[in-house]
């Protein structure tokens, strides 16, 4: 596709989509478009045709500039004109599958029929195993204590150079989806001052992790430790850019390893006690016992929140048990400047309230992993996509009643909700939670209408493709190089799709699975559809649901 465009508008809308790391990098070339400058009808050609990249000079004013957008291949990324030729010579094997697949589906569509009515002793059956299979993995109260630690704690260190910003939980830690093992969501606010775009984004984030990392300001210097062993990174080149902490051997600290002692090396030893309650509150930090030992002081702080304060507000300070660093710093987390998360978590917690669904809904995330459709690593479903999925199933089956998303402000949203407490088991329990996943699974395999319905929770009703414009097998546009897909189709309720790098503007909300090419979503269908006809043999082992 070409398009035509003035230079200095391509500039300024690519630049919201490319890194400021490319800064001095033509961002056509970055995000995979080829440029093509022609001259006018009216003006005579130049000798050049091609404006220098790295210079990022506007080029003649007789040039007019145009885009070609190259489509990209599913199976090996490369982008050229000639797709299919290419497709046909290169991957015949993998369409071959594709084409055994699209067989396969429309056999065990034929093989496959709606329950109304699941039978008692098989929702019962799955029920239970649900339970046996959630209840030791679902978060509990400790796990979300220590990630509501680590938010408290990140969030002072964010003020440390924003002050008055707010850090929101988002995620599975809201909506109750979480477990044990779950990474911890982050959104920041600075100031009730939202960024529109990665331009603005990239310069905080970048900040932030260069002051994460100062030798100068963060305990795990001072206790002897380098930023590279508690994994911290920045993610800047991507659609949504993140800093991050993942730990490189992926442990993570239990509630018996609570740093709240730290050490203060007094410069008057006789007085070490004194002078140790003296910094403390200088510094504002709440603190119980200070007792001596040899030459220093040891301080035992109220929370672990008060210890990271500490630590990071005074000089002449370490941690007492430097194999037991501050939750912020042993804990997986990612923290992004975009807060549409922390409205749809919000909004997804309140369908989830009934703990039989919440149940069931956290078996469908470890089902979807377990049969590999979950992983967007690779262009699959993502967890949010799948807990869009099992909401729009609810809805449509009258289980819960529709919520408008606009009722759901971020003004209304608490920064770190009340912890979920874990539902209890009985039989009629476990009945409901299995009528719930069995339901689910069967809507996807037997009802949902993959040709032309959208998964979509604004207005409760049925949404066609047709009717906000996702018909196209592949988008005219691309999202920082790659084709967008329509195959699966699941609206977000709040954020909305970014503009073309060309100006044109795109229907409505973001697909969640624009990712999502032909062969993978026909790979997700059979799942469903494979799922459902093993669910209802009895000799069915749970290892291949679970």
């Amino acid at each position: 596709m070409i398009v035509n465009s003035s230079r200095g508008d391509r500039d300024e809308t690519l630049y919201r989509l490319v890194s400021i790391e490319d800064k001095g990098k033509d961002p056509l070339e970055v995000l995979g478009i080829k440029e093509v400058l022609l001259p006018s009808a009216k003006s005579p050609p130049t000798p050049s045709g091609r404006s220098s990249s790295a210079s990022m000079s506007p080029p003649p004013s007789n040039y007019r500039t145009e885009w070609v957008y190259q489509p990209s291949c599913e199976y090996c990324g490369k982008q050229m004109a000639e797709l299919e030729v290419h497709m046909q010579e290169a991957h015949y094997l993998q369409l071959a599958e594709l084409q055994k697949l699209e067989i396969s589906l429309n056999h065990k569509r034929q093989h496959s029929e709606r329950h109304h009515n699941i039978d008692k002793e098989l929702k019962a059956r799955w029920g239970t195993v649900i339970a046996r299979v959630v209840t030791p993995v679902i978060e509990d109260k400790t796990s979300y204590g220590m990630r509501k630690i680590a938010l408290e704690s990140l969030q002072f260190l964010v003020r440390n150079l924003y002050p008055g910003a707010k850090v929101y939980l988002f995620g599975s830690g809201v909506t109750g989806l979480a477990v044990k093992e779950s990474d911890t969501d982050a959104a920041l606010d600075i100031n009730d001052d939202r960024c529109s775009n990665v331009a603005e984004e990239i310069p905080i984030l970048d900040n932030l992790y260069n002051t994460f990392t100062s030798d100068q300001r963060h305990p795990w210097v001072i206790a002897g430790h380098g930023h590279e062993d508690f994994g911290l990174k920045k993610i800047l080149r991507t659609r949504v850019p993140i800093v991050g902490n993942s730990p490189s051997d992926g442990s993570t600290r239990t509630a018996a390893q609570v740093s709240k002692v730290v050490v203060y090396h007094p410069s008057d030893i006789e007085n070490s006690e004194e002078e140790a309650k003296m910094v403390a509150t200088e510094a504002g930090v709440a603190y119980g016992a200070v007792k001596r030992e040899g030459d220093r002081a040891l301080v035992t702080c109220t929370t672990e929140v008060e210890a990271v304060k500490f630590l990071t507000k005074c000089n002449r300070v370490e941690l007492n048990n430097k194999k037991a660093p501050p939750l912020v710093y042993t804990t997986r987390w990612d923290m992004s400047c975009r807060l549409f998360g922390v409205r749809n978590s919000n909004l997804l917690r309140m369908y989830l309230q009934k703990p039989h669904l919440r149940m069931a809904a956290v078996a469908v995330k470890i089902w979807s992993k377990k049969v590999k459709i979950n992983d967007p690593r690779v262009g699959l479903l993502s967890s949010y996509a799948v807990a869009l999925m099992f909401v729009y199933y609810l809805i449509h089956t009258k289980q819960v009643e529709h919520i408008d998303p606009e009722s759901v402000q971020l003004e209304t949203c608490p920064q770190i909700p009340d912890f979920i407490p874990p539902p209890r088991h009985n039989p009629e329990f476990s009945e409901k939670v299995g009528e719930a996943f069995l339901g689910f699974v069967n809507y996807y395999a037997c009802v949902f209408n993959w040709e032309d319905d959208v998964i979509a929770i604004n207005t409760g009703e049925v949404v066609k493709k047709q009717s906000i414009g996702w018909t196209s097998e592949h988008a005219i546009h691309v999202d920082r190089g790659n084709s967008v897909h329509y195959y699966i189709r699941i609206q977000d309720p709040y954020e909305l799709a970014d503009p073309t790098p060309w100006g044109d503007e795109r229907p409505g909300h973001l697909n969640v699975t624009r990712k999502i090419t032909k062969h993978r979503a026909l790979k997700v269908h059979c799942t469903f559809i494979k799922t459902w006809n093993s669910l209802k043999l009895p000799e069915t082992k749970v290892q291949t649901i679970f």
